[in-house]
């Protein structure tokens, strides 16, 4: 296999990748590809001298199967293909800087603390260069997002995601959101009767009442074992369960100024 072989297939693909495409072609691609990229002379573990266009090109292939992971929102993939990148990162700093790269290092640093992986998250952090750590909008983005979370400060981390720099976090972001909508919920019901229709949405950060009814539907149909149901009565929404008697109620001031505050811990969700 040959790096000429591979290059009018790379071209292709990058096109693709940059108009957000996922034709069936694209996965037509990745296989093409990959029969020819791991079978190049500089990606031989034996191969001592090796050719720099030969390792570039194999680099651009792993960044283009992330992004175009993050696209189709195949996490599997994503895996996949920032480990093999890993390798080209860490192991070849000399090669010319991608272009993509620290766009990557943020997406794998927000994948890392998404998923609840705060050990590698810190190892992956350490091996940013200051520089970047200072002057990159997509790596300070994350590392803001993680300040956030980590003080427990989750109604400026909600906020977070319309300051996004990049539309490709979004699926990361949305799962850091999710559960703290969750942890918000569980502590919501258990210290509250029930809430205006207005204060739900601000206290849940979603945008409208049917966004609440959906929410609400989920959140019910989770607590069922508990004996938990969410309920809309008179305008309110009415946090019903079998204690009921030993509820505390709370003023709708008091519950938007401090209910996020009773979150647990986001790093104690998986």
């Amino acid at each position: 296999m040959t790096l000429q072989q591979a290059q009018p297939l790379l071209a292709e693909f990058e096109t693709l990748i940059a108009s957000n495409s996922n034709a069936p072609r694209v996965g037509q691609l990745i296989s093409q590809l990959k029969r020819i990229i791991f079978l190049l002379p500089s990606n031989d573990p034996l191969t001592k001298t090796k050719n720099e266009q030969e390792l570039i090109a194999s680099r651009r292939f792993h960044e283009l199967c992330i992004l175009h992971s993050i696209q189709s929102k195949n996490i599997q993939s994503f895996e996949s293909a920032i480990n093999y990148l890993r390798a080209y990162y860490e192991n070849y700093p000399q090669l010319p800087a991608s272009q993509d790269r620290n766009q990557i290092i943020a997406l794998n640093l927000l994948y890392l603390l998404s998923f609840n992986k705060n050990t590698e998250y810190h190892s992956a952090l350490e091996l940013v260069p200051v520089e970047d750590l200072h002057n990159n909008q997509f790596i300070q983005f994350v590392t803001e997002l993680e300040k956030q979370l980590a003080i427990g400060n989750y109604s400026e981390a909600l906020l977070s995601k319309n300051k996004s720099p990049l539309a490709h976090f979004d699926i990361f972001l949305d799962r850091i959101f999710e559960t703290i909508r969750f942890e918000t919920a569980r502590s919501a019901e258990k210290a509250y009767e029930s809430l205006s229709i207005n204060d739900a949405i601000k206290l849940f950060n979603l945008q409208n009442a049917d966004q609440l009814k959906s929410f609400s539907a989920e959140q019910s149909k989770q607590g069922e074992e508990q004996g938990f149901s969410w309920v809309f009565e008179n305008n309110r929404l009415v946090f019903r369960h079998k204690d009921s008697d030993k509820k505390a109620l709370f003023n709708s001031e008091f519950l938007i100024s401090t209910a996020l505050s009773y979150a647990h811990e986001i790093e104690k969700i998986v």
